[in-house]
């Protein structure tokens, strides 16, 4: 197995087990959370330092940053609670919760479409600058914007849904073989 699936793998493992860990998460004291925050900073200052003298993700893919990660999003979970509580009424929160909302859409659409912005930046431009990681940033998430608002056509919504099984067919998996 490639290590980009088995860290793929994790990570849809870590998020399933996330479902228990996300109340401690919300609960957790203060300096816990200072002491993550400051973990998850200097991680992303070490990889943004390493990509740029290497010109290059330096740690795409590197089992070393699966903790890392790990305490990024969980950080991550832990400010966007407190920002919904306190901010609720504010339009950037509404928006930001509409994008969590429609995660799947981004989720999914996120990595075809860096893939291609980079490979034509990398044929214009040639060596990839830190420049791109906004343009990546920009383009993800103008890229899923229109795909999440039309998500609730059938032409659209397809593609983020597992498909369903109708009522008949839901009783008859449930049934024990004779």
């Amino acid at each position: 197995m490639k290590a980009r699936n088995a860290i793929f793998a994790v990570f849809f493992f870590a998020g399933h087990f996330a479902r228990t860990v996300i109340p401690r998460v919300l609960s957790a004291p203060r300096w816990a959370l200072a002491t993550a925050s400051l973990v998850a900073l200097a991680f992303t200052g070490v990889s943004l330092t390493l990509t740029a003298s290497a010109g290059r993700h330096a740690l795409e893919f590197a089992p070393l940053t699966i903790p890392f990660v790990l305490v990024s999003i969980a950080v991550s979970v832990r400010l966007a609670h407190a920002l919904d509580r306190r901010a609720a009424a504010t339009a950037p929160v509404r928006w930001i919760s509409w994008v969590g909302r429609n995660s799947v859409v981004f989720y999914l659409t996120h990595v075809p479409l860096m893939l291609v912005v980079c490979a034509l930046a990398r044929h214009t431009v040639g060596d990839l600058g830190l420049w791109i990681v906004g343009v990546c940033f920009a383009i993800a998430l103008g890229g899923g914007i229109p795909l999440a608002l039309a998500n609730r056509h059938p032409s659209v919504s397809w593609l983020f849904r597992a498909p369903g099984l109708g009522k008949a067919d839901a009783r008859r998996a449930l049934e024990v073989p004779a």
